[in-house]
């Protein structure tokens, strides 16, 4: 009977060696592994967070300096109006010119274009021919969002809102004229064609097909010569227009110094000199949102 007991204790002892030997095993894997996570913490980050290093946004408010503009009162009686429409137009109050908006308690500008284009677009205080004039396009900016493809303007009794418009080429405008009055709009390009067309009272109308312009356009209605509104349009996705309170913001261009060009209605370029559409350099920083604080603008003065 000591032979099957020995056999036995002998397959136990076996047993109990395999299992200490796996235990060994799972350990120094668990330990080894530890160990490579701790050495190489990069291979845990995915290729679309580390890319967006790359990328960058700004923004800012633009303020007005020095004394704030007054916004004149268009004189109505001036202009020969039929008592219904006179009494349209003045439905909403005054009607106020928009050559500059600005807060009378914060200063902060509406309907400023703030872009950004290459750096080197200047070499040595010169034009560079060579150099490319657009940014290189985020991934997630390449195509127009299906829901952002048209821009309504709306024709309401003080004028066109938004007064001032920025989009991209393959962007449209849906004017709308939802009032009694009649209207009339006038496009004037440069790389488009221009073009004038009638607005009816309560219809809208689809402006397809417009092209990158190197300045700014602007519409108006001839009958009615105080409405007017501008439209500047891009061939990328790295501009905006300052909002009520002074703000833009442009997000993910690419990291490294950029030049961000300002330009509004009355001022022109921000900048001055025969270079002035150029811009100022700034530096975008990589994975952050950088904050340029206000950004002063004023009225040029006429010489």
């Amino acid at each position: 009977m000591s032979e099957p007991i020995d056999r036995f204790q002998f397959m136990m002892d076996q047993r109990r060696k395999f299992m200490k030997e796996m235990a060994a095993l799972t350990g120094l894997a668990m330990i080894s592994s530890a160990e490579l996570v701790r050495a190489a913490p990069v291979s845990i980050t995915g290729d679309d967070e580390a890319k967006d290093m790359n990328w960058g946004s700004i923004k800012g408010r633009l303020l007005y300096d020095g004394e704030t503009p007054e916004r004149n009162e268009v004189d109505l009686d001036r202009i020969q109006l039929s008592p219904e429409d006179l009494k349209w137009f003045r439905s909403l109050g005054p009607i106020l010119n928009e050559d500059w908006v600005v807060d009378k308690k914060d200063k902060s500008v509406q309907w400023v274009y703030v872009w950004l284009i290459p750096e080197n677009v200047l070499l040595n205080g010169k034009r560079n021919k060579d150099a490319k004039q657009t940014l290189e396009v985020h991934k997630e900016l390449m195509d127009i969002p299906v829901g952002k493809k048209v821009v309504h303007v709306d024709q309401n009794p003080q004028g066109y809102v938004p007064h001032a418009v920025a989009i991209r080429e393959g962007m449209s405008l849906n004017m709308r004229n939802q009032g009694p009055v009649p209207h009339v709009f006038k496009f004037t390009g440069f790389a488009n064609d221009d073009f004038t067309k009638a607005m009816p009272a309560n219809k809208q109308i689809l402006i397809e097909g417009l092209k990158t312009e190197r300045g700014a356009n602007q519409i108006s209605c001839p009958p009615h010569p105080w409405e007017k509104m501008w439209l500047r349009i891009f061939n990328h996705p790295y501009y905006a227009v300052t909002d009520e309170h002074g703000r833009f913001e442009i997000k993910n261009a690419p990291k490294g110094k950029c030049r961000m060009v300002v330009w509004q209605e009355d001022m022109g370029f921000k900048a001055t000199g025969r270079l002035a559409k150029y811009g100022d350099v700034i530096e975008i920083e990589g994975g952050a949102m950088k904050d340029l604080g206000d950004i002063k603008i004023k009225a040029k003065v006429l010489k």
